[in-house]
């Protein structure tokens, strides 16, 4: 996060900033001080909440206690004012978009756990802005579709 936040700012310092906006896919594991500067960058995320169910259980084996809470985050996101775009990463998982919308409320696992840190889950309505408001803004096109 913390090279990919550098270059996208450093072309958009030397460059100017861009009719799209930048975006970072998945942004999977985000760290509290990157936070501030995704939002200050204008930086837009996809964290793909459609993980949560088939892989969820093996991500929290893998990550580890000490790194759990910064994965896939979605709260936080929009508390630091980061564009949340929902998105499927279909075909790798199911593209239901409702299923999605789901994951972003509920973050279960497969085995019923909840993913992650349970303060990153987002209100129905939140989840719902995330794949319409959201996604709009971050492809560039929240004037013509997103609401």
């Amino acid at each position: 996060m913390d090279l990919a936040i550098d270059i996208i700012s450093d072309c958009a310092a030397k460059y100017g900033p861009r009719a799209v906006p930048d975006r970072i896919e998945h942004a999977s594991m985000t760290r509290p001080e990157q936070l501030d500067r995704l939002a200050a960058a204008g930086i837009a995320v996809t964290p793909q909440a459609s993980f949560f169910a088939d892989g969820g259980d093996g991500m929290t084996a893998s990550l580890g206690a000490e790194r759990l809470d910064w994965a896939y985050r979605a709260a936080s996101f929009l508390a630091a004012g980061v564009t949340l775009a929902g998105s499927s990463d279909r075909p790798v998982a199911n593209g239901n978009v409702l299923r999605g919308m789901q994951a972003f409320v509920d973050r279960l696992t497969s085995s019923g756990s909840v993913f992650g840190n349970p303060d990153e889950r987002l209100s129905p309505l939140a989840a719902l802005a995330a794949y319409t408001t959201g996604a709009a803004a971050a492809t560039g096109a929240a004037d013509t579709k997103g609401s």
